[in-house]
């Protein structure tokens, strides 16, 4: 029963990141910054998920769940220090949310 509400939850967080990403890359958002910064805690909250899922002792493991954090913090920093590299921030923020998501599923 457990194992089948987690399989749920995996293909709702596919599901929603997918979406999310659709957002993302949408010309005529309406609000891109809200967009991002929703990006942007879907990315922690999937980081989040896989560093716990992980035994204590697998540090090189947890420590790659906490990086895909760091790098939707840099994109945040990219996107609101230099605007012109709006595109570079959005790359950067869809690796780090892609990677924790594969991280997590795999």
């Amino acid at each position: 029963m457990a194992l089948g509400l987690l399989e749920i939850l995996f293909i709702a967080l596919v599901v929603i990141a997918l979406i999310a990403q659709r957002f993302l890359y949408k010309n005529n958002s309406p609000s891109l910054k809200g967009v991002f910064i929703w990006n942007v805690v879907l990315t922690f909250l999937i980081s989040y998920l896989a560093f716990t899922s992980l035994p204590e002792n697998y540090h090189i493991q947890r420590s790659l769940a906490v990086l895909w954090s760091i790098v939707a913090i840099i994109a945040t920093i990219i996107k609101f220090s230099f605007p012109k590299l709006l595109v570079v921030s959005k790359l950067v923020l869809s690796i780090a949310l892609l990677g924790s998501l594969i991280h997590l599923l795999f």
